[in-house]
């Protein structure tokens, strides 16, 4: 959208048709509504967990021109924002997921040692990545490969 203020919008824009569709399951099927307690959004990132009604459901929540692009690669794994989320043996791991990694070509996201800025910002880069990744990691091995990746780049 390109403004500032697009971010807002947009969230306003989808909550308003969200909120109208709850609001109508509360009074007329509970059941359902209950269904919808582990969808979340983030602007235009969905993420809906053991709810197949969902599908059935996004010509009654959005309008018509909104169209929906399903992005996980199976019915057991989805990326949503910054997170790789795999269902295995019925608990969810989470690991780190960067949609620039899926680029064909290298891109410099984090400060170089060796530019003009003070190393004090830098390393404090680093650490916040390590700790996202602590964060994010439900097993110490993806941890571990997604901080070697990070210090090879850097």
């Amino acid at each position: 959208m390109g403004t500032d203020c697009a971010p807002v919008v947009a969230n306003l824009f989808l909550f308003a048709y969200e909120y109208e569709f709850m609001k109508g399951l509360l009074k007329d099927n509970i059941t359902l509504a209950i269904k919808f307690s582990n969808t979340y959004r983030y602007i235009d990132d969905l993420l809906c967990i053991n709810n197949k009604d969902f599908e059935l459901s996004i010509s009654d929540i959005y309008p018509k021109e909104l169209i929906l692009k399903k992005t996980n690669t199976s019915p057991k794994k989805s990326p949503f924002l910054d997170l790789d989320i795999t269902i295995t043996n019925n608990q969810f791991i989470t690991k780190v997921y960067d949609k620039r990694e899926d680029f064909n070509f290298d891109i410099v996201n984090f400060p170089h040692l060796d530019s003009n800025i003070p190393n004090t910002p830098a390393y404090g880069v680093f650490i916040s990545q390590l700790i996202r990744y602590s964060r994010i990691c439900s097993d110490f091995s993806s941890f571990q490969a997604k901080s070697l990746q990070l210090c090879s780049r850097l």
